[in-house]
């Protein structure tokens, strides 16, 4: 679903429409409406009626999607439409043609997955050799089954993929450790109401919903004055962005009144920044997808995508588990506040120049990635290290 809908969001763009990052932008905005909708509905009716209601209430709302697609596939002419549905007509066995084979096995794999999933280590484990087994797939049919301007993009987008790993593997501290340190060492009151800690996990898609049509907008002005950064380099703000916004609990720290907690202010800032850089590099990335990559691949490319967001979420509960753990009593709470605002501080400091060296490192090489591109979209600027590299011979 996420992969397929995404492709088909491209496809309403032609390859030069410099609407297209917008576009996306616009297209992200709505999938975080439900990420914001979703856990007010399903989690109120969880906590009021029962988990059952909560959980029948997403089924309902998926059903509802589906219908809405449905009937209003008629405004999307044919790019809906399969790439060789003669192919999937063709008899695999008696009565049996390969698009049936293919929602069989669909099914079956709904049931290897179901079950692989109530063992953490297996279904982790399983995951990371399926990511390792289509990174080398990806490259074989890159080198082998494409014409040198699809190799280049392909690898293009892989390289890419690679890096938007370092920066899930990041951002989705916010639903671990980020969770943890807010309920423990952030001073949550607010006009003298205390704000539960799981509260503030709605305001990621709150900001997404409201900064998405600003950097909309942005894109699309930028575009028109030929000063749109290209995919590389908009990668790499993600990076340094999400690098900032872990430096924010130390600058926190210095202007604690106690040293023990410090204030909700900071702890905002910290996905504000985090979703600007979100929003510089996952609907940028499916844009990316459909620009560059064969439409006979385009689903398993946005599949692997969002592949490196599954790898991305593993990463962060190791780093969570390995840096951020604090001594705390039997009933939970902190034997010494002041030491675990430290811990937090300095693995969070660490997190954040870890991110920001890999978006540098991603701004160096943004010009011979951009030029394996072979995008003639005119409407990117030039990047000062575009310009750097040509005047020294290195790019052309």
């Amino acid at each position: 679903m996420k992969a397929n809908i995404s492709t088909v969001v491209g496809a309403l763009y032609e390859p030069e429409d410099a609407r297209r990052d917008s576009g996306f932008t616009t297209f992200y905005m709505g999938i975080n409406i439900g990420g914001a909708l979703g856990p007010l509905v399903c989690g109120g009716l969880g906590n009021w009626l029962g988990m059952r209601y909560g959980f029948a209430a997403a089924g309902i709302g998926m059903l509802v999607a589906m219908c809405t697609f449905l009937y209003g596939q008629k405004f999307l002419g044919d790019r809906t439409s399969p790439p060789n549905p003669e192919a999937l007509r063709r008899k695999l066995l008696p009565g049996i043609t390969r698009e049936w084979a293919i929602y069989g096995c669909a099914l079956l794999l709904v049931v290897l997955v179901w079950q692989a999933l109530n063992v953490y280590a297996l279904a982790s484990g399983t995951l990371l050799w399926f990511a390792a087994g289509l990174g080398l797939f990806v490259m074989y049919f890159s080198i082998f089954r494409c014409q040198p301007l699809e190799r280049d993009r392909m690898l293009v987008v892989a390289t890419l993929i690679v890096f938007a790993i370092i920066f899930w593997s990041l951002y989705m501290q916010m639903f671990g450790s980020l969770t943890l340190f807010s309920d423990r060492l952030v001073d949550r009151d607010l006009f003298g109401v205390e704000i539960a800690a799981s509260q503030l996990n709605g305001l990621p898609s709150v900001f997404v919903i409201t900064l998405a049509p600003v950097l909309s907008f942005l894109w699309f002005w930028l575009a028109k004055r030929h000063l749109n950064p290209n995919i590389p380099v908009k990668f790499a703000l993600s990076l340094v962005l999400v690098g900032l916004a872990f430096m924010m609990p130390s600058l926190g720290q210095s202007f604690s009144d106690d040293g023990m907690r410090i204030s909700l202010f900071w702890f905002v800032m910290i996905f504000v920044l985090m979703v600007i850089g979100e929003l510089c590099q996952a609907p940028i990335s499916m844009s990316m997808i459909t620009k560059l990559c064969p439409r006979r691949v385009l689903g398993m490319m946005m599949g692997a995508y969002f592949v490196s967001l599954a790898i991305g979420s593993i990463v962060a509960g190791e780093l969570a588990a390995r840096f951020t753990q604090v001594a705390q009593r039997a009933d939970g709470s902190l034997v010494d506040a002041g030491a675990a605002l430290d811990t937090y501080a300095s693995a969070f400091f660490a997190f954040g120049g870890i991110a920001i060296c890999f978006g540098l490192m991603l701004y160096l090489l943004s010009p011979f990635l951009y030029q394996h591109m072979h995008d003639r979209d005119e409407t990117h600027g030039d990047s000062f290290i575009l310009r750097f590299y040509r005047g020294v011979g290195l790019c052309s």
